[in-house]
C-alpha cells in the first residue's frame, strides 16, 4: 500500500459539532484499510482530540487529516490556539475518577493509541495518534 494522506478536514474551532463531522470524515478514510475495532479506536480518539481542542482551544480552526502506510493508521489533530490547559507531558494523560464531572477524553487517547506526540508551539497544539493497522 502506498502512504497516503488525505487532504485535511478543517473545522470550525468554536463549534462542538465538529466533533461529529470528523468522526464521519475519519471513519470514511479508514474503514477500508482497518479492522472493525482500528477503526472505533481511530474514531474515538479523533472525537475526544477535536472535543478537546474546541473546548479548551481557544482557537479559531481545527484541522484534521489522515495519514495510512502498510502498518499504520494516524490521525492529526491540530488547533490554532493555545490550550494552556492541557497536560505537556502525554505520560500525564490519565483517566479521571468516575465520580469527576470531565476529565476522561485524553487519558482514553492515550489508552486506546498505539503511540501520541504532541507538538506545541505558542500559537497551536498538534496531537497526531497512531494505530498499528493489523491489532
Amino acid at each position: 500500500m502506498e502512504p497516503t494522506r488525505t487532504p485535511p478536514l478543517v473545522l470550525s474551532g468554536t463549534d462542538l459539532s465538529g466533533a461529529a463531522s470528523a468522526r464521519r470524515f475519519v471513519r470514511q478514510q479508514v474503514r477500508s484499510v482497518t479492522a472493525g475495532d482500528v477503526t472505533s479506536d481511530v474514531v474515538l480518539a479523533t472525537s475526544e482530540l477535536v472535543t478537546n481542542a474546541v473546548q479548551h482551544g481557544p482557537s479559531s480552526t481545527v484541522t484534521v487529516t489522515v495519514h495510512t502506510d502498510d502498518d499504520t493508521v494516524a490521525v492529526t489533530v491540530e488547533n490554532d490556539g493555545s490550550a494552556p490547559d492541557l497536560p505537556t507531558d502525554v505520560g500525564d494523560w490519565t483517566v479521571a475518577a468516575p465520580s469527576a464531572p470531565n476529565g476522561r477524553g485524553l487519558g482514553i487517547v492515550r489508552a486506546i493509541s498505539d503511540r501520541v506526540e504532541m507538538t506545541r508551539t505558542a500559537s497551536s497544539v498538534s496531537i497526531t495518534v497512531e494505530f498499528d493497522r493489523r491489532r
